[in-house]
């Protein structure tokens, strides 16, 4: 089992630790921040992944304050020429957590070289510390930028003149993934990108060209966008397609606070696992107790150390509906969100995680089980 965890603060004073190795380990893969995490791969933490993102500039790496040294000043001025502007010149925004006309992030100008030397400068920087490699977010394949209200707002192209078209925004995003991949060297590259949206099909050349030069597929929310009524079959061919462009999947649920969640994203994860993926989910997943800290709200649950065995085959429907998938120790079964009540017997007796003997599975649309012998 690869589990997964982006760092939140609820887990800061391990990440901060000199010990830090020794709470983590259980984690396969992390998405960490530098430079609060520096210290801990270089103590020996092996599953961080630093994050970078795609398109976005804190809006204080740009905006000059009251002390800044001439130094400081300049920096935020070579910036803040990479910044993407409407045509009256207004500074764009990434469309996220944005309150009173203004958000976090500056919305930065993809198709600009000088924005992607000034990527593949700070992964080379940063990589000097042993992160296993780079969670790249915001790898948004549509033109994505706000006016500071969260509406869309059209970005003057600068160099060619008129506003960025699509075309040229996905090109230029394939572009922004190369000089990533190209910088991280042999190390790893996560990006995060919305697989439900149109611009995101695999079916899209520029798209393919962009995500083979990285070798993680980063799904967030996990399954919750299949409650929202995305396809749940279509998330399903979506890893399908990434494995089969040679990408491993992570699919993580933050949404997941419960145990029924969370077995629902363990559940869908063994159905497609190939061996190398990994999930994660919110559900009792803190590092445990240990002399010094107080305790996690909520222990790490036995599900994420379940070991069914290797797969005897890929996941198959059955005749009552549910998605099955056997494994040389067991098996899980999935009724898909939205789904009808479906119930179905077993082949011989099973334990549900709670040690609970099985002869007969029901399920709810949205629930799932996973059985061990």
């Amino acid at each position: 089992m690869r589990f997964y965890k982006g760092a939140s603060p609820t887990i800061d004073r391990y990440i901060g630790s000199s010990r830090c190795r020794r709470y983590l380990n259980r984690y396969a893969r992390m998405r960490l921040f530098s430079h609060f995490a520096d210290r801990c791969v270089d103590r020996g933490y092996r599953g961080g992944l630093v994050n970078v993102n795609a398109q976005g500039i804190l809006v204080e790496e740009v905006d000059v304050r009251r002390g800044d040294s001439r130094a400081v000043r300049a920096r935020k001025r070579a910036l803040d020429r990479l910044v993407l502007r409407n045509a009256s010149g207004r500074r764009l925004y990434v469309p996220f957590a944005c309150v009173r006309g203004r958000c976090p992030q500056y919305a930065a100008d993809v198709a600009d070289p000088r924005w992607r030397r000034y990527l593949a400068t700070g992964v080379r920087q940063v990589l000097r510390h042993r992160y296993a490699g780079v969670f790249l977010d915001d790898v948004n394949w549509q033109v994505n930028v706000s006016d500071g209200r969260e509406r869309p707002a059209r970005p003057i192209d600068r160099r060619r003149g008129g506003t960025i078209t699509a075309a040229g925004w996905k090109r230029a995003m394939a572009r922004v993934v190369h000089t990533v991949a190209r910088a991280a060297g042999r190390r790893e590259v996560m990006v995060n990108t919305v697989w439900w949206r149109p611009e995101s099909s695999m079916d899209d050349p520029v798209v393919r060209r962009g995500l083979a030069a990285a070798s993680d597929y980063y799904i967030e929310r996990g399954t919750e966008d299949t409650r929202r009524g995305q396809s749940y079959d279509g998330l399903l061919q979506t890893v399908d397609r990434i494995h089969g462009l040679g990408l491993r999947a992570t699919l993580e649920n933050y949404a997941a606070v419960d145990r029924p969640e969370a077995e629902f994203e363990l559940a869908t994860y063994l159905l497609y696992n190939d061996g190398r993926d990994a999930f994660g989910a919110a559900y009792a997943s803190c590092p445990g107790p240990t002399r010094g800290y107080r305790p996690c709200d909520t222990p790490y649950w036995r599900g994420y150390r379940t070991d069914l065995g290797r797969a005897t085959g890929p996941r198959t429907l059955r005749p009552d509906g549910l998605l099955e998938r056997r494994f040389e120790r067991g098996l899980t079964l999935v009724n898909p969100p939205g789904a009808p009540l479906r119930t179905g017997t077993l082949d011989g007796l099973y334990r549900d995680m709670d040690g609970t003997p099985r002869v007969f599975a029901g399920l709810a649309g949205g629930r799932a089980l996973v059985l061990t012998r």
